[in-house]
């Protein structure tokens, strides 16, 4: 069997695993509460921790619908890669609400208003294009 190695995307170029830690990567997170909130299945547990890295501030209360949550957190991200390395970095496949929708999730959801605003605020210190991906920030969905 051959195994290929893929080269390794530069750092301008994080829009897709951005978007795989905030949707996919940020199921770990998210899907629970979707789960929670729009379906009846049994075996989820209502809680997860984030994984090695992330963070995932605790809810705080208030309610923010799907949309009001991604375009702010969508507004940070963009702001904030805008001000990072030489040219900044790529961040426009990104978009809403597949930022923060987890995947097969239905379009029920809210979010707390705690986390969401924390993960602005953390988004607003990365240092790095790479930041995106080593540090991500995950939103609770309620």
């Amino acid at each position: 069997m051959m195994i290929r190695r893929f080269p390794q995307a530069p750092p301008q170029r994080v829009h897709k695993r951005i978007q795989r830690l905030l949707c996919g990567g940020a199921a770990l997170g998210v899907v629970v509460a979707v789960s929670a909130a729009c379906s009846d299945d049994v075996g989820m547990g209502d809680n997860l921790p984030a994984p090695p890295g992330a963070v995932q501030p605790d809810a705080s209360g208030g309610e923010l619908d799907e949309g009001v949550a991604c375009q702010m957190l969508l507004d940070q991200i963009e702001a904030t890669a805008a001000t990072l390395g030489s040219g900044g970095c790529d961040v426009s496949e990104l978009e809403c609400p597949g930022l923060i929708r987890a995947a097969g999730s239905q379009a029920c959801l809210k979010y707390d208003e705690g986390t969401v605003t924390a993960c602005v605020e953390f988004i607003s210190k990365y240092e790095t294009c790479n930041d995106f991906e080593r540090r991500p920030c995950i939103v609770t969905a309620l």
